[in-house]
């Protein structure tokens, strides 16, 4: 999955992809975590999206899920 980091100010600071896996999660909370800021998060409605939330959240991440682009209000089940 793509992965944007924005900075509280809006800034792209830095983009990357990461598996959608338990692994690939937990290796993306490490990654972001030498940030050292917390840490909120948008899941964009897909195949495994609950999934993905659920493992984040496990992490202590604010997830939210959005509809994908296309898909109507409410489309992520949110």
């Amino acid at each position: 999955m793509d992965v944007c980091l924005i900075s509280s100010e809006g800034e792209l600071v830095v983009h990357f992809r990461a598996p959608a896996d338990r692994d690939g999660l937990y290796g993306l909370t490490r990654r972001v975590a030498v940030y050292g800021e917390p840490v909120r998060g948008v899941v964009e409605s897909m195949n495994g999206a609950r999934f993905v939330h659920d493992e984040l959240v496990k992490y202590g991440w604010e997830v939210l899920l959005a509809a994908a682009a296309g898909q109507g209000p409410g489309a992520a089940g949110v």
